[in-house]
């Protein structure tokens, strides 16, 4: 009889064993759905994607006043191909709508285009 006990703890040890992770394999994809959820939702992470849509739109403004004053050709060229890979980051950011774009303060636009900064 004891024997009898010892295989079939033995037989569901394992059974539990194998499922577990097969369950843990299953239950993954689902997982790191809910824990990027919680982190696009988390205060800081809200907090600083607001912040960094403000900070950035106000670099642009700053760069673009700059390659508006400056008298050197390559300088300005330089200048404005800086502002260009920021301006393409924060369409980049805005477009996202499954984290950083959902926290874009609506006085900030949604896109911006070059022509829309520098005149």
């Amino acid at each position: 009889m004891k024997v009898s006990a010892v295989v079939i703890s033995l037989f569901l040890a394992i059974v539990t064993c194998s499922c577990t992770k097969q369950y843990h394999q299953w239950n993954a994809g689902y997982m790191n759905d809910i824990e990027e959820i919680y982190k696009v939702q988390d205060v800081d992470n809200r907090l600083y994607n607001y912040q960094w849509f403000y900070d950035q739109y106000n670099q642009i403004l700053a760069v673009s006043n700059n390659a508006k004053i400056l008298t050197n050709e390559a300088d300005k060229l330089g200048t404005l191909a800086v502002l260009n890979s920021m301006i393409s980051e924060y369409n980049s950011h805005a477009s996202q709508t499954r984290n950083a774009g959902k926290w874009r303060g609506n006085d900030l636009p949604y896109h911006i285009e070059l022509s829309d900064v520098y005149k």
